[in-house]
This record gives C-alpha cells, structure tokens and sequence, in this order.
C-alpha cells in the first residue's frame, strides 16, 4: 500500500464544499490547496497513520496531506535532534503558521536548556517559520517564573510579521501569570512598539486577565503612543 496515496485519498472522501475551503485556506495563510477538513477530522487521520512508515512526501497535494506528514514523523522520533533535523530538511513545505502552532507541542524538549539551545539554531535561521517555532517552544515554560527575564532577552524585533505576532502571542501570556514583570517589561524594554500594541491587545482579549490589569495596560497603550 502506498501510505501518501491512502492518506490523500481519505483526505478526499472528507472535502468540504468551496467556501469551507477558501475560508481555511485565508484562515491559514497557505499558498496550498486546502481541502477544509476539520481539525477533529485531521487529528482522526494521524491517531490511525501514526504507526505508519512514511519518511518522505514526494507530492505535495494539499495542506492536510502536508500537516498529516509533518505530525507523524515528529511524532515517531525518538529525540529532539532528530525531530530538527526533519523540521530544516522540509523547510520548504512548512509554509503556515497552523503548522508551526499544531505541531511545536510534539517537539521532545522538557529542560530549559534544551529550549534556548533550539531556539538559538532556529532563531538563526532566516526562514519564518522555523524561527516561529524557535519561540513557540517557550510556550512550555511560560508559566515558570524563573525563566521569565530569560525568555524576555530572546524577544527581538523581526522583518517577519509571524515571529513578530508570536512575540506578542508569548508575552500575552506571560503577562497572566507574571503581570508585574511583563508591564515592566512592555514599560521599558527596546522592542519595537508595534510588538508592544500586539502584546497589549492580545492581554485585552484575555479571559484570564482581569478587568484592572487590562484597564492598566490600556493606559500603558496610550503612553507608549505618546512617546
């Protein structure tokens, strides 16, 4: 059985009329076809492939097929190394910001020390997404008061607007658990104010930030405008 061909076929059966297609299609930012499966629907595919060998895409058909590929290898390998090597060898059809953020979880890295060494190979990489991921894996540790002021140090201003909205994205929610030090931080640190804005409307649209941390960061909004 040829596991690409078996998967895009069932990737078939499951595609939705044209206007769930276009509307995932912009949702995701992809410059592939876009078959419209829901997400429960993916998900589905890779719990019942995920044993299957399937080491290369030879054509890249749609993005479900691309999205399916890329989580049943990262989930398989054994290591961290391993898992970015594969994410640098298909650079090139990792185009979505829906990849990066569905699939940096599966990454195999539990110490901090392991997070700065990725995030120090990807961030120097000049491809957008790869450095995505390079600050999505501190998702893991945003909750760890210890590492706050060290993750600040990696924000930096980028000519890529997806690392520039994942910046905001982390400090958003860092901000929930740790507001003094993220208000601080957003006060006074060198960081480009449109990351700033970003961060401080991503807090606004938080359910788990109460009414004055958001009436303080407004506040902080209107000051930094001002500057």
């Amino acid at each position: 059985m040829n596991i690409e061909n078996e998967i895009y076929k069932r990737c078939k059966q499951l595609e939705k009329e044209e206007k769930i297609k276009i509307w995932k299609q912009n949702i995701c930012n992809t410059k592939l076809d876009v078959l419209g499966l829901y997400s429960k629907e993916v998900d589905s595919l890779i719990k019942e492939f995920k044993d299957v060998d399937f080491p290369i895409l030879k054509n890249i058909n749609c993005f479900e097929l691309v999205f399916i590929y890329i989580s049943i290898n990262l989930k398989q390998m054994k290591n961290l190394a391993e898992q970015a090597f594969f994410l640098k060898n298909n650079v090139d059809i990792i185009e979505s910001w829906a990849t990066t953020d569905s699939t940096y979880q599966l990454l195999k890295i539990k110490k901090f020390e392991e997070a700065i060494e990725f995030f120090n190979e990807f961030s120097s990489i000049d491809n957008e997404m790869l450095i995505r991921y390079a600050y999505l894996i501190f998702f893991k540790f945003k909750d760890k008061k210890e590492y706050v002021e060290q993750i600040f140090l990696m924000i930096k201003d980028s000519k890529y607007y997806y690392v520039n909205m994942v910046e905001a994205w982390l400090l958003s929610f860092i901000y929930i658990n740790f507001p003094e030090e993220t208000y601080s931080y957003l006060e006074k640190s060198n960081i480009s104010l449109d990351i700033k804005l970003k961060a401080i409307s991503k807090v606004c649209d938080s359910f788990r930030v109460d009414k004055k941390e958001k009436e303080k960061v407004k506040e902080l909004r209107k000051k930094l405008k001002n500057q």
